[in-house]
């Protein structure tokens, strides 16, 4: 089939504009992380001391430590666009790294004659790399990878000035990011590939080296900037400790401490952690790699500095989430180079067919331009956000829902009508990047997302406060709290519930991301008395400005659980109908505005919402339990028991359900009664230490169907 290089390089590089505008849209969002604000902050405190942090400025449990701020240049930076233009500056500043980016890691493996795999490949490399298209200083790691990539490949084409930029490179690189060993990874794979070649050694699988530059002063070249790059990593404001920090920072991470089990991305993308559908782009990024290098292997056209990048890469994604975006260069960057290259037609097995379909490249990229189209069009709606989890949105700014803002605001108002605005000590959790930014110098913290300042002990002290009530006691009194602002996720539900019940404490905020207690000292009761909650009193709080859908929805949700969690079921209703007109199929809404009615015994009404939850998902427990009980109390009895026979089926030892047949039995007069209190006494000796709280219960209900105790 005659070639028509000139429609080749038409279709070629509109699929490579698509990937580069993609790239700028991704990162086109508002900001979606919380460290953006204590970074922020010390930028703002750098710009204003002209010093850069030596100590730890923002908490009260390790005030004074020493602090290896690797990411200065990067808070510098942010904090002066910040300065000017306010998040605009630098959400477009992030988004226009993030198209340069990709442009510097597509041109060296543009190849007009093969377009439609290249372009594929490097969408679902973007797809995968996604969800770290957030404002952090990885940002400049990315740009750093790909401007050191795109600079080596110019110097193998014969562009020898172009490796001298490297050590510059490198040191803009210590001094924004801890990730810059990664510099010496890659120039470490490019010399291997050109020692492999003096040496004359021949490797299977691989192609011979294609470099105009002659290998052996190749060789002494790269070695040299090397070996001077060594040198450039003590330039920074720590010198040889700073130099090191990355080193014992990838060792921390690395182990199975607190710090990594803690955050979720420092886990593998297959893991469990994440849902299957946040798992599908790593894992077509890493079929789509391994069927690359393995073809390039059969022909004996695999790039050896390639191949090296690709394992060093994958290995560093499969051990952490975080990674998978520098994966996703590597396999769009220099693995498609080493596909572009190699111009026979054999490298694909059925080179007739192959040739065939060479015919059909043009419906393919019209293909993948509509896959572009369709990912543009669901970021500029901000669907794909909401798929993602990210709940940011297409735009600039900073969303209220998704940031301790509005809990500053009353701590804030708080303090004012009190007439202290003194400092106060505040126990916080990970999302305290914002209270640093709205409350420093006056507002110290208990812990923040710097895990390595804090420490191991430091950080198992936090998950204990967090859950431990009497830790938290401890802890409070070595420190003596003034506040706690928290996150209303699952593990402080029961620290949520003591501070709720504590006399010595204060209900003042309430909203779908934070939860405020302020401790009733006498400097504060003034504005304890003006803020503090009282259900009995009716519920309101603000709402984020201009959120709608499933944010909202995503807001009401977590006000109306937390609020039944702390005994306000008709409050919690209120807010749960009020998602579910937003969001009516919503699971966990449907539950607990069923749980909510029958609190309050009004089974009839509660009976439709746990139906729902019922009709998607049979096997959730509690659910079924609740809807039982709901059938007995309205008088379906019949139906009642066979729901609970049907979880007992599959679930013997659910001692709940065990214990509500046994109690449904006994109140509609059944001779069934006492034989079920059997079956749940057996359940109870068979791990008391298990069953311990249920035992009162079972005592009691063999009592009354007048057998012997438990």
């Amino acid at each position: 089939m005659k070639e028509k290089p000139g429609k080749d390089r038409f279709w070629g590089g509109l699929c490579a504009i698509g990937i580069i505008a993609l790239a700028f849209l991704m990162n086109f969002h508002t900001v979606g992380n919380n460290d953006m604000f204590w970074h922020l902050k010390a930028g703002q405190i750098i710009f204003e001391t002209h010093q850069v942090p030596h100590q730890d400025l923002f908490s009260f449990t390790v005030p004074g430590r020493e602090w290896i701020d690797a990411q200065w240049l990067f808070q510098l930076v942010i904090y002066l666009l910040y300065r000017v233009s306010g998040f605009a500056g630098v959400i477009i500043m992030a988004s226009l790294l993030s198209a340069l980016t990709w442009f510097l890691i597509l041109a060296p493996a543009l190849n007009p004659r093969k377009y439609f795999s290249l372009s594929l490949l490097a969408l679902v490399s973007l797809q995968a790399a996604s969800a770290r298209f957030i404002h952090r200083p990885e940002l400049l790691t990315c740009f750093f990878l790909a401007l050191e990539l795109f600079l080596i490949h110019k110097y193998r084409r014969g562009k020898k000035t172009a490796l001298y930029f490297l050590p510059a490179l490198l040191l803009f690189w210590v001094n924004s990011h801890g990730l810059w060993p990664l510099y010496f990874v890659i120039l470490g794979a490019f010399l291997a590939e050109e020692i492999v070649a003096v040496l004359n050694l021949r490797i299977p699988g691989m192609a011979q080296r294609s470099s105009p530059v002659p290998a052996r002063a190749s060789a002494i070249r790269i070695t040299l900037i090397l070996l001077g790059s060594l040198s450039v990593t003590l330039l920074n404001p720590y010198g040889l400790r700073g130099a090191l920090f990355p080193i014992s920072l990838f060792t921390e991470i690395s182990s199975a401490n607190a710090a990594s089990l803690s955050i979720t991305d420092l886990q593998s993308p297959l893991s469990s952690d994440f849902p299957w559908f946040e798992r599908l782009p790593f894992i077509a990024l890493l079929v789509f790699s391994t069927l690359i290098v393995l073809l390039l292997l059969r022909k004996r056209r695999a790039n050896l500095t390639a191949l090296l990048l690709w394992t060093s890469f994958l290995y560093l994604a499969l051990t952490a989430e975080r990674n998978t975006a520098l994966l996703a260069m590597i396999v769009a960057g220099p693995l498609a180079g080493a596909l572009a290259e190699a111009n026979d037609n054999g490298i694909f097995p059925l080179p007739a067919l192959s040739r065939r379909l060479k015919g059909l490249r043009p419906l393919g990229a019209g293909l993948v331009l509509l896959a572009m189209a369709l990912i543009g069009a669901d970021l500029v709606t901000s669907r794909f956000y909401v798929q993602n989890r990210a709940f940011t949105r297409f735009g600039i700014g900073a969303l209220e829902s998704d940031y301790p803002i509005r809990a500053a605001e009353t701590l804030k108002a708080v303090a004012a009508a009190s007439g202290a605005p003194a400092p106060l000590k505040i126990f916080s959790d990970f999302n305290s990047g914002y209270l640093i930014w709205a409350g420093y110098p006056e507002w110290k913290v208990y812990f923040d997302p710097r895990l390595e300042l804090y420490g191991e002990e430091m950080i198992r002290n936090y998950f204990r406060a967090s859950t431990d009530w009497r830790f938290f006691e401890e802890q409070d009194r070595k420190y003596d709290f003034d506040a706690v602002v928290i996150t209303p996720e699952q593990f402080v539900k029961n620290l949520i519930v003591h501070l709720y019940r504590d006399p010595g404490w204060a209900l003042v905020h309430l909203d779908g991301f934070s939860v405020v207690f302020v401790k009733d000292k006498p400097a504060l009761r003034p504005g304890i008395g003006q803020y503090r909650i009282d259900f009995r009193e009716g519920f309101a709080s603000r709402l984020p400005a201009g959120l709608s859908g499933p944010g909202l929805a995503r807001e009401r949700r977590t006000r109306g659980m937390v609020i039944f969690a702390l005994g306000a079921p008709e409050a919690a209703l209120a807010e749960l109908k009020a998602g579910l007109v937003l969001d009516p199929e919503n699971i966990s809404m449907n539950y607990y505005a069923g749980l909510a009615l029958s609190m309050m015994r009004r089974y009839q009404e509660a009976i439709p919402y746990l139906d729902q939850v019922a009709a998607r998902d049979p096997e959730d427990i509690p659910n079924r339990n609740e809807q039982a009980w709901a059938y007995f109390a309205t008088g379906r009895t019949g139906d009642a028991i066979a729901i609970y026979r049907q979880v007992l089926e599959k679930h013997p030892q659910e001692i709940t359900t065990c214990m509500n047949l046994a109690l449904v039995y006994e109140n509609s007069g059944s001779g069934l009664a006492n034989p079920q209190w059997q079956i749940c006494k057996q359940i109870y000796d068979s791990a008391p230490a298990t069953y311990r709280a249920f035992y009162p219960g079972i005592e009691q209900g063999l009592e009354r169907t007048g057998k012997a105790k438990p």
